[in-house]
């Protein structure tokens, strides 16, 4: 085609600015698409300086408890330290004392048609001080345990009654019986007697010195 063809169309007089906008067409979606990456950036940095603002302070993290350090004896090299669990302390049982036995024996010194019944202790009373009117002595510390034992050698029913320790042991004949209990808090003089016969059939018991706790 020839340039200088007359017939060719004139180019419109505007012709710069409509190339001028053309090109701006071309560069708009590029600045679009830049300037929406620039929103969502600063909206970001605002949005984390927000919740930094207004969070709860976060609580420090446990630390586990510090063991104790156990020095170890030196061999040479120096003195090691060791963090070890210290072993726990060992449990004591307190195991009570066992009850102090009181021994009495029930028995009829004379004949069924005159009768004499009486408590005889071994190595303390016999028989025939027990005619001369002798009678049992306990001694005991306050709150200490006792044990009675009463072996009934007679025909007929006895007991060792305490009313003071709240004690009624029944001893049929020819058995042994026995009851445990804990002699008066408070020093004094205490009788016992058998309650089916009880003239002629008693005793005491003496209370004196430290409480039994005290050893």
């Amino acid at each position: 085609m020839d340039p200088y063809d007359p017939y060719l169309p004139e180019p419109p007089r505007d012709w710069a600015r409509i190339l001028k906008q053309s090109r701006y067409r071309r560069r708009r979606p590029l600045g679009r698409w830049a300037a929406g990456v620039l929103l969502l950036v600063s909206v970001g940095a605002v949005m984390f300086q927000v919740g930094q603002a207004v969070a709860p302070a976060r609580p420090a993290a446990a630390q586990p408890a510090a063991q104790p350090a156990v020095i170890l004896p030196d061999t040479g090299h120096g003195a090691v330290s060791a963090a070890t669990t210290p072993a726990p302390a060992p449990t004591t049982t307190t195991t009570p004392p066992r009850p102090r036995m009181l021994t009495l024996i029930t028995r009829n010194i004379r004949t069924e048609a005159d009768p004499n019944r009486v408590y005889l202790v071994p190595g303390q009373v016999t028989a025939a001080q027990a005619h001369d009117g002798k009678r049992p002595q306990f001694v005991a510390r306050p709150g200490e345990a006792l044990r009675v034992r009463v072996d009934n050698q007679d025909r007929y029913i006895h007991s060792f009654t305490f009313a003071k320790a709240r004690v009624n042991l029944d001893a049929w004949e020819g058995t042994v019986s026995a009851a445990t209990f804990r002699a008066p808090s408070t020093a004094g003089t205490y009788q016992f007697y058998c309650r089916y016969r009880k003239v002629g059939m008693s005793g005491t018991l003496v209370v004196r010195g430290s409480p039994a706790g005290d050893q």
